[in-house]
């Protein structure tokens, strides 16, 4: 089985929150879960734009938590529902 692709980036910051926008696709099956971690803390689940996980690729679009200044990694996994987990991660910095 193959595990689905997830792509992510940081989008914009405001009030100290970064604004997050993801991609995930499974070539195979639906989608099933998704959440993400700020520098190994931790995992907050998150749903699709459509709020619901009905398709083999989905879009996320979601805000941190309020961030002090520093360089932070958020990671978001996404699994589906045959249980393969894809991953992919961000660098970015709060000034």
């Amino acid at each position: 089985h193959e595990a689905p692709r997830v792509e992510v980036k940081a989008v914009g910051l405001a009030e100290g929150r970064m604004s997050i926008e993801a991609k995930a696709a499974s070539p195979l099956v639906r989608l099933a879960s998704a959440s993400f971690a700020v520098n190994g803390k931790r995992w907050e689940n998150v749903f699709p734009a459509d709020g619901l996980f009905d398709s083999r690729s989905e879009s996320f679009r979601f805000r941190t938590a309020a961030l002090k200044p520093g360089t932070y990694v958020l990671v978001l996994k996404v699994t589906d529902a045959a249980g393969n987990t894809g991953s992919a991660d961000v660098l970015f910095v709060v000034k």
